[in-house]
Order: structure tokens, then C-alpha cells, then sequence
């Protein structure tokens, strides 16, 4: 319930699996965490959750032809536009992250952007997010059809 309630809680069954052997690891033999192990415990996962996600991130910056540099940069552009901290964009902060970056579009032309932006998105009961790895995706799409330039 307290990695759920910190949205902390594995996604796969191989993460389940993981955190698991480390939940074995940790304990002390008393088949219960205590409140240290239970930190040590929600600093690895964390951690450990943190570095999985660098590593995917690069991988879809490779996979979208940018550098690593120029995936690090986007990484900071993004961090800068996520106004609430949730490591996910919305619509509206897409259309921030754009204007930041000197594209005015007209509103067909944003209607147009923010389905592109859909397409790479997190989709939750009719309205969509943003992550990390879909930015990249819509910014290599938007160097395409050259609405931004490069990173």
C-alpha cells in the first residue's frame, strides 16, 4: 500500500521479481522490514527505478538519432516545461515547451502537433501525458516535418 500510495509500485512481473530478491536482501532474516530496512529498501527501488529509466530515455534518444548530449538537453527542456513536477507533460505544457521554443503555430497547425503528441502518449480515461521517451519521439517528429530544429 505505501509504495502504491508513492506511485512506486513495480509495473511488470519482472519487476515484481526484482524487487522481491531485494525485499530478501534487505531483511534481516526476521521475515519483516523494519523501519531502516523499509528506507534502504525505498532508496534502492528508487534509485534502481531512476537508472532504468536513463537508460530507456537514451535508448529512445538513439533510436530517434539524437546524441546523448542532445538527449540530456532535452531532458533538461523538459524538466523545465513539466510546470507541475509529475515527469509528464500535458497538452497545455506542450504547448509551452513550443512556444519556448519560438513555434507559433496557428490553431489548426497546433491541433495538428497535439494528435502528433497523442500518438507518443500515455493514454488515461480521454486525456493524455506526455513522458520523456514519447518528447523525444514528438521532437524528432516536429525536426521532420521542420517546425523545430535540432536539440
Amino acid at each position: 500500500a505505501v509504495l502504491g500510495s508513492m506511485n512506486k509500485l513495480p509495473k511488470s512481473k519482472d519487476e515484481q521479481n526484482r524487487l522481491m530478491a531485494l525485499i530478501r536482501r534487505i531483511d534481516d532474516g526476521s521475515g519483516e522490514l523494519d523501519f531502516t530496512e523499509f528506507l534502504r529498501l525505498l532508496r534502492t527501488w528508487d534509485n534502481t527505478a531512476k537508472r532504468e529509466e536513463v537508460k530507456r530515455e537514451l535508448a529512445v534518444g538513439e533510436e530517434c538519432g539524437f546524441r546523448h548530449e542532445q538527449t540530456r538537453r532535452a531532458k533538461e527542456i523538459f524538466s523545465l516545461v513539466d510546470q507541475d513536477n509529475s515527469r509528464m507533460l500535458e497538452p497545455s505544457e506542450v504547448r509551452v515547451l513550443l512556444q519556448r521554443a519560438g513555434v507559433n503555430p496557428k490553431p489548426q497547425e497546433m491541433q495538428e502537433i497535439l494528435i502528433w503528441a497523442s500518438d507518443f502518449a500515455q493514454h488515461r480515461k480521454k486525456v493524455w501525458t506526455l513522458d520523456m521517451c514519447g518528447f523525444l519521439r514528438l521532437w524528432k517528429k516536429l525536426m521532420e516535418n521542420e517546425i523545430v530544429g535540432d536539440l
